[in-house]
């Protein structure tokens, strides 16, 4: 269900802000982005924390492989067209799911900006 209101957000940003001639990759690719950035970041902490280093590599494998995954999931079975015309909300509310996203989105953005610092300040 989260992917699905990033989806539809992250579409709708597209449509109405760019000129775009296929919003569904565009919207496939930043959400492909932006999750890869969270997970690399959680790992990154994990590395850091417990192993004292981090491995970059994996976030370009990791990229590439939730882009495959979403293109499958969200064109192929056609599901992305089917949050588009159905969307879905949390709690059934469209500000509440537009703060959420937004939110999800700031973190996920900052995260490589700040995460490293945080990490070799508060944790050793």
């Amino acid at each position: 269900m989260f992917f699905k209101v990033l989806y539809y957000y992250y579409y709708q940003f597209y449509k109405k802000s760019r000129i775009e001639t296929e919003p569904h990759t565009s919207t496939i690719f930043l959400l492909s982005f932006i999750c890869s950035v969270f997970i690399n970041s959680a790992l990154d902490f994990v590395d850091s924390f417990y192993f004292m280093k981090s491995k970059n590599y994996i976030g370009y494998a990791l990229f590439l492989l939730l882009f495959i995954i979403f293109i499958w999931y969200f064109n192929y079975k056609k599901n992305g067209k089917k949050i588009i015309l159905n969307p879905i909300f949390f709690f059934n509310s469209k500000l509440l799911s537009l703060i959420i996203v937004l939110i999800f989105t700031g973190f996920c953005i900052s995260l490589p900006f700040w995460a490293h610092d945080f990490i070799k300040y508060h944790f050793r």
